[in-house]
């Protein structure tokens, strides 16, 4: 709308037949007086006249937010510490994350005023199969004195060529080289 459109003051004189303009020019300022108090912010013309800008809720006035709240945000209490304009805007996005922590963290910043901490307890629970199975790798030497210091050594084999860490050197005699059912020696 242009802003033409928006005040009809300036037009009421006009309306008048040309007997009221002569003979009763204090009604005809009477009326004009009246249409611009009607025009005034918050008054009836003014607000229809601004009914179609009321759809925007960066528009509106504070008494529809209340409307905007009840068709898109249902069951959610008003009693917001934030930017109730901002919130209602952004409703779609707010129900598109819902259950999220993100989601949560905002719900609570915007109708409590006060940050949210996410936990799942899931996180806590102990579980029987849980542990990591890891099969051991490791190298079986003769016996020589000079075993002990690979330890903490990179090593490389003369014939093969294969590279390792030698992370720790343990000793474990070995009984008659007897083997159990799966195959590992049997230790003393």
């Amino acid at each position: 709308m242009s802003h033409s459109e928006k005040r009809i003051s300036p037009l009421i004189q006009y309306q008048f037949p040309e007997i009221y303009r002569e003979e009763g020019p204090q009604f005809v300022q009477f009326v004009k007086h009246y249409y611009e108090w009607l025009e005034q912010p918050g008054n009836v013309l003014d607000q229809t006249r601004s009914l179609l800008d009321f759809r925007d809720i960066d528009k509106t006035v504070e008494d529809f937010i209340v409307y905007f709240k009840e068709e898109n945000l249902k069951n959610i209490q008003f009693n917001v510490k934030s930017n109730k304009r901002l919130f209602v805007k952004n409703a779609l996005d707010f129900y598109r994350s819902k259950g999220t922590p993100r989601n949560i963290d905002l719900f609570f910043r915007l109708i409590y005023g006060s940050p949210a901490n996410v936990y799942y307890p899931g996180d806590d629970l102990f579980k029987l199969s849980d542990s990591r199975f890891k099969i051991p790798t490791y190298l079986e030497l003769s016996e020589n004195k000079l075993n002990p210091l690979f330890e903490g050594k990179a090593i490389r084999g003369l014939r093969s060529g294969a590279t390792a860490f030698a992370e720790r050197f343990a000793v474990r005699k070995i009984v008659d080289n007897s083997f159990d059912s799966s195959g590992n020696p049997i230790q003393i």
